[in-house]
């Protein structure tokens, strides 16, 4: 898919990377929501200063309320984003206007995260582990993504 695109036209590229770059992102945020209906609004509630400095699974794992969920899942597209900026930099791809793009649809995700997860806040999560398995994936299929993208533009 995407390898074929580098060869096209700078504008054909970018319109194939924003359009990856939504199916990527809509697939895992599609398993999320049907995966993680099961939480509670009665969960016990607890302050939390989570604050990850990176993304490694041992960091997803630490997270403990829906307010860590939507910091590390911030902090996967944060990384998605700073990824691909460096993968494409001085190629054809480096378009302001196709990044620009490609942030709005990660911050619009990102929206469609808080909207289902926000009011829960600092309430402890019920069904942790699905929700783990969730941001692993979302990250893996984001870094996987760049990873080709790094791959076939060198």
């Amino acid at each position: 898919m995407i390898l074929l695109s580098i060869a096209l036209t700078g504008c054909s590229v970018s319109k194939n990377l924003i359009n990856t770059a939504k199916n990527v992102s809509g697939r895992v945020t599609s398993k999320s929501s049907s995966s993680s209906t099961t939480s509670s609004s009665s969960g016990s509630v607890s302050s939390s200063n989570f604050n990850p400095q990176d993304t490694s699974d041992a960091t997803i794992e630490s997270i403990s309320t829906y307010n860590d969920y939507l910091t590390m899942y911030s902090k996967i597209v944060d990384e998605y984003l700073t990824n691909y900026q460096n993968a494409v930099a001085g190629t054809v791809l480096d378009d302001a206007n196709t990044i620009e793009q490609m942030k709005q649809e990660s911050l619009k995700s990102l929206e469609e995260q808080k909207k289902e997860y926000g009011p829960m806040g600092n309430t402890k999560i019920v069904g942790k582990d699905s929700l783990v398995e969730f941001l692993k994936n979302y990250r893996n299929g984001l870094k996987e993504y760049t990873d080709n993208i790094s791959t076939q533009i060198q």
